[in-house]
């Protein structure tokens, strides 16, 4: 977590989530490339900068998939069959990008999946 002053009495807080991806057998390179893209549109479209702390700090959550000293590691799994879901711990490789930033906030600490579940839309809080 790190505190940035954008301009003279504005800030902004970065939560980064360190994240290990491991993919299990039957997923490639390209498709792990491609959930790595579709988790950090998913941060920058519903997350970053649509939030801000009480203070009126705004809030940034940064994926860094690429740490050695990672804060969890999470199992990529090929598509799912029909009723599966990913979670915090296993992402399934065709997930969409929206459902996992909700389980990274979760991971930087946020309760509240800023409205990241599969059918909702988040509130538009930019100021």
């Amino acid at each position: 977590m790190r505190k940035f002053e954008i301009t003279p009495g504005r800030c902004v807080w970065e939560f980064t989530v360190r994240i290990g991806l491991r993919p299990t057998a039957g997923v490639t390179d390209e498709q792990v490339r491609a959930l790595r893209e579709r988790v950090d549109e998913a941060l920058d479209d519903h997350v970053n900068g649509r939030y801000r702390l009480p203070d009126y700090a705004q809030i940034h959550v940064r994926a860094d998939f690429d740490a050695t000293d990672t804060h969890t590691d999470v199992t990529v799994r090929p598509e799912a069959v029909p009723g599966e879901r990913s979670d915090q711990r296993t992402w399934l490789v065709n997930e969409s990008g929206r459902v996992l930033a909700g389980q990274i906030t979760r991971y930087a600490g946020f309760v509240h999946d800023f409205g990241l579940s599969a059918d909702s839309a988040p509130p538009d809080t930019r100021r």
